[in-house]
This record gives C-alpha cells, structure tokens and sequence, in this order.
C-alpha cells in the first residue's frame, strides 16, 4: 500500500509540474514562450509558425504581431544608428578637416572637430582642436563648454 501511495504522490506531482506544457498545443507553447522571452527573435519565429501551422490567428494576434514587428524594426534601425555612429562621425570629421585644409579657420569648425574627437576617444586630437577653437575665440560660451567637457 505504501508503495501505491508513493507512485501515486509521484505521479500527481510530475503531473502537477509538467502537465502545464505537457498537453499545451504547439502554438499555446509558442505563445507563452514570446510571452516569457520577447526579446528573443526565436521565440516570435516560433509563433508565427505555430499561427501558421494551425491557422488559429485572430485579429488581436494579428495585431500584436505587426505591433511586435514595428516594434522590432524600430529596436533594429536604433541598433543600426548606434553602430553605424563611428563612421557618421568619421565622415563629418573629415569633412571639417578639409574645410580647415581649404583654410576656413573658424571657432565653430574646430569646437565641432574636438567635440567628435572626443566622442571617438582620441583625447590628445579632440585638445588639439578645441586649443585651435578657443584661440580663435576665447570668450565663445561654446568653446568654453567644450572645453569643460574636453578637459575633464
């Protein structure tokens, strides 16, 4: 007797714990997994599938997956502007240094060279640049401030 209690305790409670997503449909599992990891790109991969596979969306799926999808698009195209950022910031450099090699030599173009210097981490060229700014215009608050920043 003690021992069909014991397999019936076991039973109930790998029941109790598995029964959840043991008997759930693909597209239920597929649900509580965008549900539990939105962020993972697999998980709504999987659920479109799963809509696909059984034919079971209804309007607000429908609608939380283009939500989901605008979403996604927007988190991409801010993922993209971070990285392509070094190389936005390379090319406006290089369009000053050729501005000053043409010899326009003015506080704004040197404040904004040091500021993108300094956003790319070459200290020792953003210095640089901002010494030729505040010596074009020492009284420049702009100057001044990118110099706080600068020389922190």
């Amino acid at each position: 007797m003690k021992i069909f209690i014991t397999i019936l305790l076991i039973l109930l409670l790998t029941y109790s714990i598995f029964s959840q997503n043991f008997f759930l449909s693909p597209f239920e599992r597929a649900k509580q997994a965008v549900a539990r990891w939105p962020f993972l790109s697999q998980t709504h991969l999987d659920f479109a599938l799963a809509l696909f596979q059984t034919g079971t969306e209804t309007n607000y799926e429908l609608s939380l997956g283009k939500q989901l999808l605008f979403a996604n698009s927007e988190a991409i195209a801010k993922t993209q502007e971070i990285v392509n950022q070094p190389q936005k910031i390379t090319r406006q450099i290089d369009f000053l240094e050729s501005l000053t090699r043409e010899g326009l030599q003015s506080p704004e173009i040197y404040r904004r060279l040091s500021l993108f210097y300094w956003a790319l981490y070459k200290d020792d060229q953003a210095k640089t640049a901002w010494q030729k700014a505040w010596y074009l215009d020492p009284n420049n608050s702009e100057v001044q401030e990118a110099g706080k920043l600068i020389n922190q």
